[in-house]
């Protein structure tokens, strides 16, 4: 309705001529029909109200659906991360209830949905439901392939395990894909009720303007009312400006940080004041990345990268939002970034940026982290406080080799691995995890930098300061013997042995007997067996009573635990592979020790699959690599005949450290292996030094050696 505000009311005998007796009626009728007239335009106007109404409400329920279907996709993502996510962590079981927790998730959310459908009009919930039952059916099949990577993961089928997962990516493309068109139906669908309700208030308005003439003898009526309306005006606009300056504190002094950016990832002016509390200023046209590029050089690139791929619309949105980087450090505070975009037709157009502190919450989960890490280590402490004190000084010079002078990259990388497995061991898994995060960083070719050595060399100085308090005094020295060994002596005094074949015996006892190393080695060995899904492994000890120098031998007994951990990981077979190629469900293990006159023999032993010579040859070939002698390729740096690396094994660095620690002590390898009928890798060392090697005990009177 127009009002004409500006019209000066005239008295009515301006107006009207002197009345007669029969003007009365027409004062009677005029005032009727300004009454009808007002009327009619109240009626009119309660119907544009109405029609509103209707709109908002309209838009509110559908908006609603399309918030239940983006969290479908965003649930059909969720079920796809454990196939995915298993090549990586390995834990089968884990993911396996992490996709299951997701089903069912989904499944609540698709059975909401059909509810909601129930309440849309039949000629508009066809093309719905059919959107709705493709997309279901997609993650179905997604979810059977992940059960079939989970299957093969088990089976140790690496190749079905691919396939699956390339056909899970499919089903999940697919299910995106279907409910891109749910989307997209829905907003058909709102454009069509936007468009009917367009109309009746254009119709509307074609009787409001009809009524422009009838308004224009109620001048006087109208310029009151005008006077009215721009009171309520008035009062509204003073409404609103008091809910901005309402919304404008909330934002100033809310722990979160809120701004919006367009498809070409420029900024808004109007943020949260946090924001440039936590990250400075913005210029008008400043790009998010830019922003965000000045606290984080690394994040500010990804996202730009990132941003390409969400505008480009080549990738499902919400694939492509997920790519883009989610947390950020600067000034040594943590955040969390939030991308939440609205579209049109499917195209982003705005997205809301949502910013959060969680600094106290990667705090409190580091902190959680250590304590248990710490309670591992106490366990380890109590139980051979001797060999984690021996464990943490071959650390401690690990570390300082890797962050002192730059060594050749096939050393470093030897020191890495080893550094690697051993505190992995000894339960320092926050050292372990980023000694393998530095390993994947590598395969790339890039050598440690100064910050990646600067961050190790802190990170494990973090550490010592923690062990040294739960380490206390070092331990005295002591002698460990056992009783085979004290009988041996006794019964060569009481037979009257030559003095000094007794003196040299007693001499040796100050040595380390090698059924410590290889008790280590087979605890060790259990654990692993025990991560690695495969606890049907028997792990043999024969020592022979053997004692060994302490000094210069630790950098070996180190590195072996690489040969141990490769025959779990590659070469102990599953029960199930076993049985069907006639062998005993259970595998077997052997540590061995022998003394012979000028040498010492150490040897592992394993009854699996054997080593796959033609594989070896293959992976050599792709590096340009030959040899006649395919013993020599298995120590070659970075050859292995895997062709994922994991944290226990596959990058082909340990059985270089292995040769390495060898060699030093002047020893030599010899790897004796049959496809299908298990693997020996010999050791053996020279030795001039009479009390370097004692001759085995007369077992007849002492007893026969241990087996744990």
């Amino acid at each position: 309705m127009t009002v004409l505000s500006q019209v000066t009311p005239k008295p009515l005998g301006t107006i009207l001529p002197p009345a007669k007796p029969r003007w009365h009626l027409a004062y009677y009728a005029l005032g009727a029909f300004n009454v009808l007239s007002v009327a009619a335009g109240l009626y009119l106007s309660g119907i544009v109200l109405d029609i509103y109404r209707d709109s908002v409400d309209d838009s509110r329920r559908w908006a609603s659906r399309m918030d239940s279907y983006a969290q479908l996709g965003q649930l059909a993502t969720v079920a796809d991360a454990p196939g995915n996510d298993v090549f990586e962590s390995g834990d089968v079981d884990g993911e396996e209830r992490r996709l299951n927790a997701a089903v069912m998730a989904f499944d609540d959310a698709v059975l909401a949905a059909r509810r909601d459908l129930s309440q849309v009009s039949p000629e508009e919930r066809g093309e719905l439901r059919t959107a709705l039952d493709v997309a279901d059916s997609a993650v179905r099949e997604m979810i059977e392939d992940a059960r079939g990577i989970f299957a093969a993961k088990r089976a140790g089928d690496e190749r079905l395990a691919g396939a699956k997962m390339a056909s899970m990516d499919r089903n999940l493309s697919e299910a995106n894909a279907a409910l891109g068109r749910l989307r997209a139906e829905v907003h058909r669908i709102q454009d069509a009720h936007f468009s009917a309700q367009i109309a009746a208030a254009g119709q509307v308005d074609d009787y409001q303007h009809g009524l422009l003439g009838v308004v224009v003898l109620m001048v006087i009526c109208v310029v009151a009312y005008g006077v009215k309306l721009a009171r309520v005006l008035a009062a509204k606009q003073a409404e609103i400006d008091q809910r901005n300056a309402d919304l404008r504190r909330v934002l100033d002094n809310v722990g979160q940080g809120f701004f919006t950016v367009d498809r070409s990832g420029v900024m808004s002016s109007e943020r949260s004041t946090i924001v440039t509390t936590w990250f400075g200023t913005a210029p008008r046209g400043t790009k998010i990345w830019e922003f965000f590029g000045r606290a984080n050089p690394k994040f500010g690139e990804w996202l730009r990268l990132g941003w390409d791929s969400v505008v480009e619309d080549v990738l499902p949105l919400e694939l492509a939002l997920d790519q883009l980087p989610a947390t950020l450090e600067h000034n040594h505070r943590h955040y969390r970034i939030e991308y939440r975009p609205t579209t049109d037709d499917g195209s982003i157009q705005q997205t809301l940026i949502v910013v959060s502190d969680v600094s106290d919450q990667v705090i409190r989960e580091a902190a959680e982290v250590e304590q248990q890490e710490t309670l591992a280590v106490f366990e380890r402490i109590l139980s051979d406080k001797f060999g984690f004190i021996e464990f943490f000084d071959e650390a401690d010079a690990l570390v300082c080799a890797l962050t002192s002078v730059p060594s050749d990259e096939a050393r470093e990388r030897r020191l890495l691995h080893t550094l690697k497995g051993n505190t992995s061991m000894f339960g320092l898994g926050s050292i372990a995890r980023r000694c393998h995060d530095l390993e994947t960083a590598g395969e790339d070719g890039r050598r440690l930098s100064a910050e990646d050595r600067a961050q190790l060399l802190e990170h494990w100085q973090r550490i010592a300061r923690r062990l040294k308090t739960l380490l206390g005094e070092r331990l005295n020295q002591r002698l460990e013997l056992e009783q085979p060994e004290y009988e041996v002596v006794l019964n060569a005094v009481i037979e009257g042995a030559p003095h000094a074949e007794i003196a040299e015996r007693l001499r040796s006892w100050a040595m380390e007997p090698a059924e410590r190393r290889l008790s280590r080695i087979a605890e060790s060995a259990r654990h692993l067996a025990r991560r690695l899904n495969k606890p049907h492994v028997d792990i043999d000890i024969d020592h022979q009573y053997v004692r060994l120098p302490m000094d210069g031998w630790a950098p070996f007994w180190s590195a072996i635990t690489h040969v141990v951990r490769n025959a779990l990981d590659h070469g102990i077979e599953s029960s199930e592979e076993r049985t069907s190629t006639g062998k005993t469900p259970r595998a077997r293990l052997t540590l061995t020790t022998t003394a012979e006159p000028g040498q010492i023999l150490v040897e592992i032993r394993d009854d699996g699959r054997g080593i796959d010579w033609t594989a070896l040859r293959d992976r050599a070939a792709e590096r340009g690599i030959t040899s006649d002698d395919l013993e020599s390729l298995l120590f070659v740096d970075g050859l292995s005949t895997r062709a994922v690396a994991g944290e226990t094994s596959g990058r082909g660095v340990g059985m270089g450290a292995v040769r390495e620690a060898a060699q030093a002590l002047g020893g030599e390898i010899r790897v004796m292996s049959t496809p299908g009928n298990g693997t020996v890798v010999r050791f053996s060392f020279p030795t001039a030094d009479p009390l370097a090697v004692m001759l085995p005990l007369d077992l007849e009177r002492a007893g026969s050696p241990a087996s744990a």
